[in-house]
C-alpha cells in the first residue's frame, strides 16, 4: 500500500515539474506586448514613418498544444527545439540563421470549432518599436464548421532588430455564403 501512495506522490510531483517548466518556457520569454493605447504610433515614434519589415511564413497550422492567445519572440536554435515540440508537428524544423534572423510565432489559443484561423499580416519599425500587425479570423453565422476543438498559430521569419516589440490584434469575421 505504502509503494502505490510513494507512486502517486511521484506522479504528482512529475506533473508539477512539468507544468512549472511549462509555464517558465510560456511566461519567462519576453512576449510581445499590447500597442501603447495612449498615443498612436506615430506620436509614440516622434512622427517617423513606419518601414515595412519583410517576413517569411516557415509554418502555420490549426493544431498545437497551446491554448492561450500568446505570441513568442524565438532568438535561438534550443528556443526554437522547443516551440517544435510546443507545436507537435511532423515537418522538418526549419534551419535559421539567428545572428541575422529571428522568429515569431503567434498563437490563437483554443478554439471550440473549425474555421478560426490566426496569421501577421505587416510588420513595421517606426524607428522606437517594431509593430507586428496580427489578423484573428473567426468563422461567420453561414460558414460550415467542424465541431472539433483548434488552436490556430503561425510561425513567420524576419531580420532580427533591437527595438523593442509589439503587437496589433485585427478581429474579423469571415463572410460565407
Amino acid at each position: 500500500m505504502q509503494e502505490s501512495g510513494n507512486s502517486v506522490i511521484l506522479m504528482a510531483l512529475a506533473i508539477i515539474a512539468i507544468i512549472g517548466a511549462c509555464l517558465i518556457f510560456i511566461y519567462g520569454r519576453q512576449t510581445l506586448g499590447p500597442t501603447p493605447t495612449s498615443a498612436p504610433p506615430a506620436a509614440t515614434s516622434g512622427g517617423a514613418a513606419a518601414v515595412a519589415v519583410p517576413f517569411e511564413e516557415l509554418v502555420a497550422g490549426t493544431h498545437s498544444s497551446v491554448s492561450a492567445r500568446v505570441d513568442y519572440l524565438i532568438t535561438s536554435a534550443s528556443e526554437l527545439n522547443q516551440l517544435w515540440t510546443m507545436l507537435g508537428t511532423t515537418d522538418k524544423m526549419p534551419s535559421v540563421d539567428f545572428t541575422n534572423d529571428e522568429i515569431i510565432a503567434v498563437f490563437a489559443g483554443q478554439k471550440p470549432t473549425s474555421g478560426y484561423s490566426i496569421a501577421v499580416s505587416k510588420i513595421e519599425d517606426d524607428g522606437a518599436a517594431r509593430t507586428v500587425i496580427v489578423d484573428l479570423t473567426q468563422p461567420g453565422s453561414g460558414c460550415a464548421t467542424a465541431t472539433a476543438l483548434t488552436d490556430p498559430y503561425q510561425i513567420v521569419q524576419v531580420p532580427k532588430t533591437s527595438l523593442p516589440l509589439t503587437h496589433e490584434d485585427q478581429t474579423s469575421t469571415a463572410n460565407c455564403p
